[in-house]
């Protein structure tokens, strides 16, 4: 769901949910135009208030390649049950460029996945 972002200058964030082919769900917060965000052992949280709400403050993690432009988050089922009643998302996170950045969300519907697949052997 990528909306333009309140910040000092125009940029576009992107909240990413997916569902692994184990089952396992994962969430994820990047930025465009290659935004380093920081996130270093003990130092990695994004703060998101849902539809006004007070904020939940989520733990995050580099990706396993290292990247520096997402950071995933260590507790993808808070944000989803969260999410799933949400229409709009104010999340706050720090940049390396920037310092403290703030992007603001908003979704013509709530989350939702659609019904697991089987998969077919053969």
């Amino acid at each position: 769901m990528p909306l333009p972002a309140q910040n000092k200058e125009y940029n576009v964030g992107y909240l990413t949910v997916r569902r692994n082919a184990d089952g396992s769900e994962e969430v994820s917060l990047s930025v465009e135009q290659g935004r380093r965000l920081i996130c270093t052992p003990g130092d990695c949280t994004v703060s998101i208030s849902f539809d006004g709400r007070p904020p939940l403050t989520f733990q995050g993690a580099s990706p396993k390649d290292w990247g520096s432009t997402r950071i995933v988050f260590e507790d993808p089922k808070t944000f989803i049950a969260s999410a799933r009643q949400a229409k709009k998302m104010t999340v706050n996170f720090r940049e390396a460029s920037n310092g403290q950045a703030t992007y603001n969300f908003e979704a013509a519907s709530p989350l939702r996945f659609p019904a697991q697949v089987k998969r077919l052997n053969g």
